[in-house]
């Protein structure tokens, strides 16, 4: 492989809190890529499918720096996702499915109608697979989770459920990976909420052991799960120190360098 594998999170605030909470599902994401891979955390707090959408077509939002070119080098450029090497999370809907504003009002707020959801999320599916040349890019999607009404009002289950009805028929029509924070032994419920929205540790710890169920099941060869030899399934970013132990200084340092970075 040669390169650490590249997880690009791509969502709201659940998205971009996921490194800040304890044992945040980001975090647990990267803490499991130990050496093996980078993410790329590109929650925004607030957004909405409609204005992720807009996003992607702004080379900033995705860009990271380059010294070999006046080009922004996007994280979708790195040669782990142009080999069947990387992973995207799109988790999306929460903000979505907000009544913030008078139904028919100009002003729109966070609500995107189910309809147009739908038809969003497809267009990002859509701008991904371009940009990584695949009619199948290696996209995770995963389904908004359960709120309190109590503690934000313009938010409830009822309204919730056609935005994870979306996520779910999408996964199912594209193939893809599909990770259900309704269903199965980590679904998550309110007391998994750390002010009736975002997630606790509990509720983060569900998130990060479905994906991690869904990396397993549907990207096998990227699961950095150790093999019976102790050694990780996918390559270590540098040889393990086993391969440096017993050899002279200038074969260490022959093997480091020709490694590929």
């Amino acid at each position: 492989m040669g390169h650490r594998i590249p997880l690009l999170l791509l969502g709201d605030s659940i998205t971009q809190q996921s490194f800040s909470t304890p044992g945040g599902w980001g975090a647990s994401l990267q803490n499991w890529y130990q050496r093996t891979g980078d993410v790329y955390n590109r929650g925004l707090s607030g957004y909405n499918s409609r204005w992720l959408l807009y996003c992607l077509s702004n080379p900033s939002y995705l860009s990271l720096p380059s010294t070999s070119s006046a080009t922004p080098y996007s994280i979708l450029d790195h040669p782990g996702f142009h080999n069947d090497s990387g992973i995207i999370t799109l988790f999306l809907g929460a903000n979505d499915a907000s009544y913030d504003c008078p139904l028919g009002s100009e002003v729109t707020g966070q609500h995107v109608p189910p309809d147009e959801f739908h038809a969003n999320i497809l267009s990002i599916i859509q701008h991904l697979a371009t940009a990584l040349s695949t009619p199948k890019p290696p996209v995770i999607l995963v389904t908004p989770g359960p709120v309190s009404s109590s503690s934000w009002p313009t938010r409830s289950q009822e309204n919730l459920r056609p935005y994870a009805e979306s996520i779910r028929a999408i996964a199912a029509d594209k193939n893809l990976p599909l990770v259900d924070l309704w269903a199965g032994p980590d679904a998550l419920t309110v007391s998994d909420l750390s002010d009736g929205l975002h997630l606790s540790p509990s509720g983060s710890s569900k998130v990060f052991k479905s994906l991690q169920a869904t990396i397993r099941s549907s990207f096998p060869h990227l699961a950095p799960d150790d093999k019976v030899d102790g050694f990780p399934n996918v390559e270590l970013c540098m040889p393990h120190w086993s391969v440096l132990a017993g050899v002279g200084t200038a074969e260490a340092a022959e093997e480091l360098l020709k490694r590929e970075r």
